[in-house]
Order: structure tokens, then C-alpha cells, then sequence
């Protein structure tokens, strides 16, 4: 899970927990400050991201799934779930997004399985 500061144009993480990381190779302290858009490569499929973001925008719930990067560039599928965070006033102060299926990449022991999607 990260949840993105709508502050700036760029889905600057702000917090992401230890099995975020564990699936992308980071560590905690190289993720914060970064833009999300760190996890995108070749095959990140632009337009669902660009989706998920208006719906966000719009103060929508969303969900996707497109091929993702780890630290060692390695690929992955993230199946995620989109939710805005609004303060108040109505005004989005951020993103809270969730993995929909993390068991793809961990296994039942709750560690991240040696052959990443």
C-alpha cells in the first residue's frame, strides 16, 4: 500500500509500508519522496494509468492492472485498487492505493516468493 500527495502533479509517495517495498526491491527511505510513477518501465501500460488517474482526479475510486518494475527491473503485475483522499472542503489531498491480490506475489508464509511475477 502508498498513499500519494494530490499536492503535486507527479504521485509523490508519502508513505508506503514494509510489503510495498518488499515487493519492489526499495527500501522504505528510497521510495518516500519519489514519484509512483519510479515503478513504471516498457511495458506499463500508459493508458490504464492515465485512466486510474482521471477517475482519481475525479474524485472516483479506480482499479487496474498493468506490468510494473522492481529495483532490480525485474516485472511484476500490480493489480491495484485507486481510492481518493479528500479533506475537507471536497479537496483531494492524495491517494490511498492497494494491491487487490498481494498472494500473486507472496506466498501463504507472508514473504514475497523468489520468482516475482
Amino acid at each position: 500500500m502508498i498513499h500519494t500527495d494530490g499536492k503535486t502533479s507527479d504521485s509523490t509517495i508519502c508513505y508506503a509500508n514494509r510489503a510495498f517495498a518488499q515487493i519492489t526491491g526499495y527500501r522504505l527511505e528510497e521510495l518516500l519522496g519519489q514519484s509512483a510513477r519510479l515503478l513504471h518501465g516498457p511495458k506499463t501500460d500508459t493508458e490504464v494509468t492515465e485512466r486510474m488517474n482521471a477517475h482519481y482526479e475525479a474524485g472516483n475510486k479506480a482499479r487496474g492492472e498493468s506490468i510494473n518494475y522492481c529495483k532490480d527491473g525485474s516485472e511484476f503485475t500490480m493489480q491495484w485498487q485507486v481510492f481518493p483522499v479528500i479533506q475537507a472542503g471536497e479537496k483531494i489531498a492524495g491517494a490511498l492505493a492497494c494491491n487487490v491480490n498481494p498472494f500473486e506475489i507472496f506466498g501463504d508464509k507472508g514473504s514475497v516468493k523468489n520468482n516475482r511475477p
